[in-house]
């Protein structure tokens, strides 16, 4: 699970009206160049630099029995991105999960997934209350087969068992917090933005199988990778 994802943002002012404003996001600081944001279980950083535009790509959760709603709930705020084939919920199969996606107010690619395999369900009116956490961040290498070794090897993180690894594209991890390792100059689907890398920082807590196991907090850096 991602607990916690540090990012940049160009303009920390369009950044909190987005995720405290538009989306209604719990605010948990607002300093001189940095804001953070609570989205489920995942604490959502940025740090203000206005001299670059990155821009990112990440994923949330949300109850398997809501997708529609927080479709219609976010296409009532923003647009939703069409995608190839003209629809907006895109079906991946291989990963029993659907989603659809939308850009944040400084260019970062969104999305929200449901995962079908998980036990995660609401009764409640769709809100940002149900963004349930950031489970996916999107990584950019020069080489993500040599990324994915060194993840295994210095981490123990393994890809994730749904998805086979590519030459220009993996994923590392489990549901609840998933390293997309992307090709630098691919395209980030659906859109034609090539992918470029850029500082990030995150905590993963690793929850290990053996019961005498605590949970393991791991931490990694752009710098690190």
């Amino acid at each position: 699970m991602i607990t916690l994802i540090e990012l940049v943002s160009p303009d920390l002012k369009q950044t909190i009206g987005f995720y405290a404003d538009l989306l209604g996001l719990e605010m948990l600081e607002a300093g001189p160049g940095k804001a953070a944001f609570q989205l489920g279980e995942t604490r959502l950083e940025f740090l203000e630099d206005s001299t670059i535009e990155p821009v990112y790509h990440m994923a949330f959760d949300i109850p398997k029995n809501k997708l529609q709603e927080a479709l219609d709930w976010f296409a009532a705020r923003l647009e939703v991105l069409p995608l190839p084939d003209g629809g907006r919920i895109m079906n991946f199969a291989n990963w029993n999960a659907e989603s659809f996606y939308f850009f944040d107010t400084t260019g970062n690619l969104l999305e929200c997934i449901v995962r079908h395999d998980r036990n995660e369900e609401a009764s409640d009116p769709f809100d940002a209350q149900q963004l349930l956490r950031v489970s996916e961040l999107g990584i950019v290498t020069a080489h993500v087969p040599t990324l994915v070794e060194k993840l295994e090897t210095e981490h123990g993180m393994l890809p994730f068992v749904k998805q086979p690894v590519l030459e220009n594209f993996a994923a590392i991890g489990d549901e609840t917090g998933l390293l997309i390792l992307s090709q630098e100059g691919r395209n980030w689907f659906p859109t034609q933005l090539p992918a470029k890398s850029f500082y990030w920082k995150l905590q993963l807590s690793v929850r290990k199988e053996e019961a005498d196991n605590p949970t393991v907090l791991k931490r990694l850096a752009s710098a690190q990778l």
